[in-house]
Formats: structure tokens, sequence, C-alpha cells
């Protein structure tokens, strides 16, 4: 086993690397600065060499599937293209990306200001601008309980349900959660 210091590729002994399979990493940022405030005390050079390492790994086997996704908030929601690119550039199988959830972590007026997917945020058209950008229709990009915002059929998106125009003039709401 060689040294952490080094980054992932040197914490993994190699009988345990050949039983790796899948990876899914929760990056949150496609820039040094953003990555450096969603995931604190990370550095993104040493995440750059991982993904090497895991790219690799998928590309050369026995990594059969790889996976990088995004929480998409008020401070990253610029970066979506970029974080789409990231996934391309390091073979990602799939870029997914999710709304910000309040597991408890937030009070009520930071989770309002962080999250973007809101309607009534702010900053909400800047999302809908980054999900209309061609490279959303990248085979590799899932947008999970984004998807909802890409929809034209979607009145009116909330945190609970999602309300939903049916082409036949029905209407009614679907759990989002």
């Amino acid at each position: 086993m060689g040294s952490c210091g080094r980054g992932i590729a040197g914490c993994i002994p190699e009988s345990i690397r050949e039983r790796i399979t899948s990876a899914e990493i929760s990056i949150d940022a496609a820039s040094p600065e953003t990555y450096a405030i969603n995931r604190r005390g990370g550095a993104f050079d040493t995440l750059l060499e991982n993904l090497a390492f895991v790219a690799e790994l998928r590309r050369d086997g026995p990594l059969r599937s790889l996976k990088i996704s995004m929480v998409v908030q008020e401070n990253n929601v610029h970066e979506m293209v970029d974080f789409v690119r990231l996934g391309q550039r390091f073979g990602a199988d799939i870029v997914y990306f999710g709304r910000l959830v309040d597991w408890g972590t937030f009070t009520p007026s930071e989770f309002r200001r962080r999250a973007i997917h809101r309607s009534d945020h702010p900053r909400h058209p800047d999302l809908l601008a980054a999900l209309a950008h061609p490279v959303m229709q990248d085979n590799c990009v899932f947008l999970g309980n984004l998807t909802q915002y890409t929809d034209p059929q979607v009145l009116e998106p909330t945190d609970a349900f999602v309300f939903v125009k049916w082409s036949n003039g029905a209407s009614g709401s679907l759990s989002s959660t």
C-alpha cells in the first residue's frame, strides 16, 4: 500500500483495486474556488489527480461505471456546463445533477439563499439557462430531480410536489420526493 498523501491511488492496494466495479463521487463544483467552499478541507488539485486515477480504472478496467454528482445551489449553478465537461474529460458514464434538499442542515433563511431551484429565488433564471445549454443534452447527463425544470408541462415545482398539466388539459400533482 502506498502513501495516502499521493491521493486515492496510493491508498488502495492492488488486490482491492481489482474488486472495484463502480465509483460515485460527489464533487459539487467545477473550479478550485467553489470546491473549497462546498467541500471544506478538500483540495481541487488532489481531486483532479484522483479523478485521473479513477478514469484510468474505468478505461482499463475493472471499473465498469463512473458517476460524478453535483448538488446545484446558488454558488455553483454557473459551473454546471463546466461540470459536464469535467465529467467528459474523465470519462464519466453519468454526470448527475440534483437540487439542494434541506435535511435540517440549514437555517430557513440559509436554505432560501442557496436553493436556486426555487422559482422565487432571484437567480432561478440562471438555473433555467444552465439547464437549457446544449451540453446538457449529452448522453452522460442525468438531471435527477432537476428534470422537472426542463419540462414545459411543469407549471410550478415546489419542494414537496410538482404540479403538472397533461396534454389532455387535466392537471394534478406528483410527489417529487
